[in-house]
């Protein structure tokens, strides 16, 4: 109990860090469709995660988040990955380990996302 009180604080603490340092370097919205109406990355990064948590492969949509960032970390990538951490926040202790993920990896991957957006 006090264990998992210990990881929300935590991740909690650090997803208000990224939530600022996101405010201060968006300079407007993220847009859902480009110019001619496709769907932009950033939205069809954030579909694909989801589907993928849906079906219970965090791992490797987090190994797809990381792949997006490293490429190109632009500020569109780290609103998907406050997401991405949020919805693996809202999720039991059972369905993160039933997918071989823990709270503590969200705090890891949190972690380093700040990392890469504070450089």
């Amino acid at each position: 109990m006090f264990e998992n009180d210990y990881w929300m604080r935590q991740i909690e603490d650090i997803t208000k860090a990224l939530g600022n340092m996101l405010f201060e370097k968006q300079s407007g919205t993220v847009e859902l469709f480009d110019e001619q109406g496709v769907l932009s990355e950033t939205s069809f990064l954030s579909y694909r995660l989801n589907r993928m948590i849906g079906d219970g492969q965090i791992n490797e949509a987090e190994n797809l988040l990381f792949d997006a960032i490293e490429e190109d970390p632009k500020t569109g990538y780290l609103k998907v990955a406050l997401d991405f951490y949020a919805t693996l926040e809202k999720r039991s202790d059972a369905e993160l380990t039933a997918a071989g993920f823990s709270r503590a990896e969200i705090l890891d991957g949190l972690q380093a996302v700040q990392k890469i957006y504070q450089n």
